[in-house]
């Protein structure tokens, strides 16, 4: 990772080549598949698939404890599709708002089984005397 700025002018036509360089593709999938092959490639599937099983499940099973799940689905879709024409994960702001969504997305909200009655009975009263 992070041999793109190396790597790239080894590729570039001379009859182009300017003053200005690239130090980042401008897209997130094609760098890491420049600079990671096929492991980066599989890793980039395996992650897709995890966030599309997991944003089908959010909104199939929507209730009013999903939406900061349903939000985190939205907000990294236009993350994950900004990076086909940018280089907003390699932002660190960016980088932990993606972070953030994909753990709200991983931990969907516990359902809640007990009654009223089991949360009274567990409570402490406290009295400063």
């Amino acid at each position: 990772m992070g041999t793109f700025e190396n790597v790239y002018p080894r590729y570039e036509d001379p009859v182009f080549v300017e003053m200005t360089y690239m130090n980042h593709a401008h897209n997130d999938y094609l760098e890491v598949a420049l600079e990671t092959g096929l492991p980066g490639l599989v890793l980039i599937v395996i992650f897709f698939s995890w966030w599309i099983r997991r944003t089908l499940s959010i909104w199939r099973d929507a209730d009013a404890d999903g939406a900061f799940a349903q939000a985190a689905t939205i907000a990294s879709a236009a993350i994950l599709t900004h990076s086909l024409v940018d280089y907003p994960l390699r932002m660190t702001a960016v980088s932990a708002v993606f972070a953030l969504c994909c753990g709200l997305m991983a931990s969907p909200a516990p359902k809640r089984t007990s009654s009223r009655r089991d949360f009274e009975a567990k409570a402490v009263n406290l009295s400063a005397d």
